[in-house]
């Protein structure tokens, strides 16, 4: 635990110098790695708990990207608008959550699949909301804090307000996971007939789960239009949602941090495969291999390699040590 606490304060140390000692590209894209793991990790959130696979995830995110471009037009603080993105995703997942959550398995996966695209489309048609041209030229009015202003229109500077919102909500999500909430949801996610005799709600439970992921969907998405400073409706596509999944087989769904590394997995192999052409080939070649030879992701063949090591380590110690013995 104690190594697993230091690990994490390495890792925050790594990111917060980052900006000060890379250069303003590798930031911006240092910082859409940070809105890739919360928005998978929110996915993650009722994948890994609650047993609820959506494909629709990116509505969430979508609305939450176009709630931040519309307030911070109208002159709202950064922070703010994060919130309202966040409860206004917040409400539509449970709109959402109220028409799906009436089918369980694969018939819910295509409802939340569904809807999203509903959304899509509605958002596509709105000519209020740019249409299929989005919403340009967003930008975040400077941050005061304590007398000092922090002008987040810069990426450089705008990147510590995602670190900041992204560390918060993971360790929210972190606390829920492993709250009685979470242990209801993983209840619920083993055997939900057995959790409902117990006089447990089970669909209130799972309302409350699917709100709470699509309100950090829904944060993920608002911190990505100031930082590209545009947003269209591609952001709300099907194709979005497939990417927390994808992260998070990648990363390994069993655990907790699989989203982190996963969309760093992700990345890495993206900047490999990005001028070859044939991006998107390798990918469901590399999702094809996970899923078929390590369904645990990343995450699990670390974990199998050090058991491995652990074990080699042992058998060659109780080796030397009978070797003694015979000596003696």
């Amino acid at each position: 635990m104690r190594k697993t606490k230091l690990l994490l304060i390495f890792i925050f140390l790594l990111f917060f110098v980052a900006p000060f000692v890379m250069n303003n590209a590798f930031t911006f894209r240092l910082s859409g790695l940070l809105i890739l793991i919360l928005f998978a990790a929110s996915f993650q959130f009722i994948a890994r708990t609650a047993g609820m696979f959506s494909l629709g995830h990116a509505a969430f995110y979508g609305i939450g990207a176009y709630t931040s471009a519309l307030l911070i037009q109208k002159g709202y603080s950064i922070f703010l608008a994060i919130l309202l993105a966040g409860v206004t995703a917040f409400i539509i997942s449970q709109i959402i959550g109220y028409l799906c959550l009436k089918s369980t398995g694969i018939y819910f996966a295509m409802l939340t699949l569904s809807l999203a695209q509903v959304v899509y489309l509605i958002i596509y048609r709105t000519s209020a909301l740019g249409g299929q041209d989005g919403i340009p030229g967003i930008l975040a009015k400077p941050l005061n804090i304590f007398g000092w202003e922090l002008d987040i229109s810069r990426p450089e500077n705008y990147y510590f307000v995602i670190l900041f919102t992204v560390i918060l909500s993971i360790a929210i999500l972190y606390y829920l996971t492993n709250s009685s909430l979470g242990h209801f949801l993983r209840s619920i996610r083993e055997n939900s007939v057995r959790t409902s005799s117990l006089g447990i709600h089970v669909k209130r439970y799972q309302m409350v789960a699917f709100g709470i992921s699509g309100f950090f969907g829904g944060v993920a998405g608002s911190l990505l239009s100031p930082l590209e400073g545009i947003i269209t409706p591609e952001t709300l596509a099907w194709t979005q949602s497939a990417l927390p999944l994808i992260i998070v087989l990648i990363g390994g769904i069993n655990s907790f941090w699989g989203p982190v590394v996963g969309a760093f997995t992700f990345e890495i192999f993206h900047l490999i495969t990005l001028n070859s052409g044939a991006a998107n080939m390798y990918l469901g070649i590399i999702l094809l291999v996970t899923v078929l030879v390590f369904p645990s992701g990343v995450i699990g063949v670390s974990k199998q390699l050090t058991s491995l090591i652990k074990k080699s380590m042992r058998s060659k110690n109780t080796g030397k040590a009978e070797e003694l013995k015979g000596v003696g």
